[in-house]
């Protein structure tokens, strides 16, 4: 179906409903093959970068972490709250915010 005709058929032109039904449908698997195309795919055993802790945190704060040694994500998943709270500048409030944010 052309653009020609599904001009005609927005202005109320007459046509086949079984013929307007086939072409919509194969313009319907055209774009759907289409957009398929040009969607990026990941091989089956890639996987998804964890984000760093300065895309989860404000920069001051994952500063702060890191020179403290808290350079990962996992590096504070695995530190309890003590040590956390051992850091110079942080409180319940940055550890609840740690938490929420990385996990």
């Amino acid at each position: 179906m052309d653009k020609d005709q599904i001009a005609l058929i927005a202005n109320g032109y007459e046509f086949d409903m079984a013929t307007g039904i086939r072409q919509l449908a194969m313009s319907v698997l055209t774009l759907s093959d289409l957009v398929a195309s040009l969607t990026p795919t990941m091989d089956a055993g890639a996987t998804v970068p964890e984000p760093t802790i300065e895309q989860l945190l404000n920069v001051k704060l994952a500063s702060v972490l890191a020179k403290s040694g808290y350079t990962t994500t996992q590096s504070l998943r695995d530190a309890t709250d003590e040590q956390l709270l051992q850091i110079s500048g942080t409180s319940s409030k940055t550890i609840s915010l740690i938490r929420e944010k990385v996990g």
